[in-house]
């Protein structure tokens, strides 16, 4: 087995378990929904906070005083209402994160906080898990949602099911069958606006015959308005001794950011279908124009795939792949009812429990098959028009749209094995729900044929190693769950649309060829890599920060500086001893989404490190807070980055959450804001009457907030792999006052 080889496989045993549902109880117990909850009255007099902060806190936040807006008076007189709850919250926190007291401040010792916290968490947080009144708000689907849902529905089955009967073949080739006539060679797939190129398409089709041709393209324009064009055009080469002829054309304007199609009708014969398409400037005066582009990228043209449907003269029609997968076969003849039904029967019911993650019960498949029975009976329409119409129903049920989960059944309960936990928060789930959330982790989807039968037989917790490792070994379907997992969590999905500035990133010392969207795809391949290798290998969870080996094809690794690297395939490459890089924290993708346009932000890296890392994120900005431009001025003009924070850190309505962010943002200052190493900060060349900034190195040190000074870009990394706050890698979300009964016994 890959996975769940020992109870102590280090942390990926937790953190499979944690993450399938974020809590002790998540294979064994319903899910409970947080709304209105019912609990005690919850109260404290003075006397009793005195007795446990008083040493530590009371000099600014009691007998009167009110730091910060706060003080343990509020809590003693208040309810045990929303407002209460939020300032217990906020103390919880603060105490978890050794952010108070402050470090010039009397501090707690290790014992005395754990105490706090468990007081905390046992005593004001004392909330009945089993029993929450999810209230009617949590409840509730308004109408203009449901009317969502049902669209969403409605184009789906629209294109799963063709109600007209077969159609044409359809075939696609995405843009790496197209050859560019480029410098950057003949795989180039992006063309800037100011250039004159052509992506040529040459092929053997199958079969000869009419076709009908459409190229969709795609075009990232400028950010600002301009009169300026270029024409797309398509052209067919007949032979390779013949002329092209031109056969579709677009006029696209320089301040498009839109897709289109290129579409015509051709014939094709034996020999290899020919075509191209041309991107043509109307303007050559485009250099002025790109230099005040202030968008995320140069004006660029992109070819993303070519369709043929046809012969359309032919007799050769066919089902779609859904159609396919749908019916199993043809559909019977449309006088056959019986065998109608029977089908329907078949196929609803089939669909349903996949749809459902469980058996659909008699009633219900016999509530569909009526309504699909009667729609096909209506003049005009088809055997396919009754079973999509019951398929749209199933798409916007509850039982589709939220995951419903069941008790497991009292004789099942019985007979489980001594050594599997049941939970102590309800009931257990039933199979069926346990295979559920293990597919949505794993797979981000629904389970298959062989998870759902095995939960049917009851059977699944005795099978789990087994089941998963089954899971891990299908790789497509971890690939997509992991990229959804590592895309909501380290925002790997943003890669691709965080808009960069190359040129001013690089103080005008490069340009956008220095970072092609391949460089971004390897960036984001890079971390989903490293988070499938530590599932499948079985691999320690800290390797997710300290790992001295990444994931990487030859454009990264020059990207990085890194030698020895070939190819365009993502591979394992163990880093050079002296190599800068060790973990996620040091990958490009995660140093691009931290970063402003222009430049680094430690603020957005720091803020990311607490939220994503540690699980202890810093409150909102207060209102009215210069931003760091607007600081850097006067005799402030050519500071450090670092400087321009201790300036801003002297206000005291930014000091306390930055005096948490700041230095852990700081440690990766040695990384710009494409994820690049470098030693200094490059200052700007004179520009429009501007004098030429200087070149300022980079001070990687700071005071962290938990005491003692440290070189950051290198503490920082042992930092978040020691705190016990990385239940939060495993679970993908930030723990909450909810949650604390159902953590402590995973950590």
């Amino acid at each position: 087995m890959k996975v769940f080889r020992s109870v102590d496989s280090i942390l990926i045993s937790a953190f499979l378990l944690a993450v399938i549902g974020a809590s002790a109880w998540v294979l064994f117990s319903p899910l409970p929904v947080s709304g209105d909850e019912k609990t005690d009255r919850v109260t404290f007099d003075t006397n009793v906070l005195r007795a446990r902060f008083e040493n530590h806190c009371f000099g600014c936040h009691g007998d009167g005083g009110e730091e910060g807006g706060f003080s343990f008076e509020q809590l003693a007189a208040g309810d045990y209402g929303d407002q209460t709850i939020r300032k217990w919250e906020a103390v919880w926190q603060n105490i978890r994160a050794e952010t108070m007291p402050p470090s010039d401040e009397d501090r707690p010792s290790v014992t005395t906080r754990s105490e706090w916290v468990d007081w905390i968490q046992s005593d004001v947080f004392r909330l009945d898990a089993t029993q929450i009144d999810p209230g009617r708000a949590v409840l509730h689907i308004s109408p203009v949602l449901f009317e969502k849902y049902l669209s969403a529905a409605d184009k789906i089955v629209g294109d799963a099911i063709q109600t007209s009967g077969p159609s044409w073949p359809e075939t696609r080739f995405w843009s790496d069958h197209f050859r560019m006539d480029s410098p950057e060679g003949p795989k180039a797939h992006e063309v800037k606006f100011n250039d004159t190129r052509q992506f040529h398409f040459q092929k053997k089709i199958d079969r000869s015959g009419k076709y009908d041709v459409a190229v969709k393209w795609s075009l990232d324009g400028a950010w600002t308005n301009t009169d300026q064009a270029a024409e797309i055009t398509l052209w067919l080469y007949p032979s390779d001794d013949d002329e092209p002829t031109e056969i579709a054309r677009h006029l696209a304007g320089f301040n498009e950011k839109t897709s289109g199609v290129l579409s015509a009708s051709v014939a094709v014969g034996d020999q290899p279908m020919h075509l191209s398409v041309k991107f043509h400037p109307t303007s050559k005066d485009t250099t002025s124009k790109q230099l005040d582009n202030p968008g995320p990228a140069p004006y660029s043209f992109r070819v993303e795939y070519i369709n043929f449907v046809g012969p359309t003269d032919g007799d050769v029609r066919k089902y779609n792949r859904g159609q396919k997968i749908l019916f199993n076969g043809p559909p019977p003849s449309d006088a056959d009812e019986a065998a109608l039904d029977a089908m329907t029967g078949e196929v609803i019911g089939r669909f349903a429990t996949r749809a459902f993650r469980r058996p659909i019960d008699d009633a219900t498949l016999a509530r569909l098959c009526q309504i699909a029975r009667e729609t096909r009976q209506i003049p005009g329409n088809r055997y396919e028009h009754g079973i999509a119409a019951a398929i749209k129903l199933v798409l916007a049920s509850p039982r589709f749209l939220f995951r419903i989960e069941k008790e497991m059944p009292a004789a099942q309960l019985a007979a489980m094995p001594s050594h599997l936990p049941t939970s102590a928060l309800g009931e257990p789930i039933d199979d069926l729900s346990l295979a559920t959330r293990i597919s949505y982790f794993l797979w981000g989807g629904p389970p298959d044929d062989d998870l759902l039968s095995v939960a049917q037989d009851g059977k699944l917790r005795e099978n789990l190693d087994q089941q998963i490792d089954r899971m891990i070994d299908q790789e497509w379907r971890l690939r997509v769950g992991v990229g959804n997992f590592v895309g909501q969590w380290l925002k790997t999905r943003d890669v691709h649309s965080i808009p960069v500035d190359v040129r001013r990133v690089l103080a005008f010392r490069g340009d956008d060829k220095m970072f092609p969207w391949q460089v971004r795809e390897a960036m984001k391949q890079e971390t989903e890599t490293m988070f499938r290798y530590l599932i499948e290998e079985n691999r320690p969870i800290h390797e997710l920060l300290n790992a001295d080996y990444s994931f990487m094809n030859e454009s990264l690794a020059k990207f990085y500086g890194i030698a020895g690297v070939q190819g365009d395939k993502i591979r394992k490459v163990d880093l050079p001893p002296d190599s800068h890089r060790r973990g996620i924290l040091t990958h490009g993708s995660v140093l691009l989404v931290t970063s402003n346009p222009t430049r680094t932000s430690p603020v957005k890296r720091g803020l990311f490190i607490l939220e994503n890392l540690l699980g202890t994120p810093a409150p909102p900005a207060p209102p009215n807070v210069p931003s760091l431009e607007e600081s850097q001025s006067g005799d402030m003009k050519n500071a450090s980055l670092r400087q321009v924070l201790e300036q801003h850190r002297r206000d005291p309505a930014c000091a306390s959450c930055h005096a948490r962010m700041d230095p852990l943002g700081l440690a990766l200052e040695h990384y710009n804001a494409i994820g690049q190493y470098r030693e200094m900060e490059w200052g700007m060349p004179g520009w429009r009457g501007r004098d030429p900034e200087p070149d300022k190195p980079i001070d990687p040190k700071g005071v962290r907030i938990f005491g003692g000074r440290h070189r950051a870009d290198e503490a920082v990394l042992r930092l978040c792999a020691q705190r016990r706050e990385h239940e939060t890698l495993a679970t993908g979300r930030r723990r909450c006052r909810f949650q604390v009964q159902s953590f402590n016994p995973i950590a």
